[in-house]
């Protein structure tokens, strides 16, 4: 029987520190979106590097990746002729969240739950978005 309590507890314990698989599984396919996301904004990046035309209205066929559980299309959203938006639906939210408006500004990936968008500016020199945006 101590062996059997052993067992319980050391899962337990495991469960405590790292949570339950599925809350591991969620956090590594975020990981994945987020990934992807960073990846659709350097290439689109590179693609819109002289600057000289306006987005496109739609993104790009080879641009287009996929939510790793959904297989849905992330989505793209031009905004202007010089901003545009990439979103993806986020399961929990960002662990070691920034705590200051400063902070989150810095970071610019932190995501809550739920779909979030990312807001990109294509004559900004800065790499990476400007602000994030939850959706209703």
């Amino acid at each position: 029987m101590a062996p059997v309590a052993l067992v319980i507890g050391g899962v337990a314990a495991a469960f405590s520190m790292t949570g339950p698989p599925a809350h591991a599984r969620s956090l590594a396919l975020d990981r994945v979106r987020l990934e992807d996301l960073q990846a659709m904004m350097v290439r689109f990046d590179s693609r819109h590097l002289d600057r000289s035309s306006a987005l496109p209205s739609h993104l790009p066929n080879d641009f287009v990746r996929e939510d790793p559980l959904t297989h849905r299309p992330y989505v793209y959203r031009r905004i202007s002729a010089r901003t545009y938006e990439l979103c993806a639906t986020f399961a929990p939210a960002t662990e070691g969240r920034p705590t200051t408006e400063e902070d989150a500004r810095r970071s610019g990936w932190s995501h809550g739950i739920g779909e979030t968008c990312f807001v990109f500016d294509d004559s900004s020199p800065t790499l990476g978005p400007l602000r994030q945006k939850a959706r209703p």
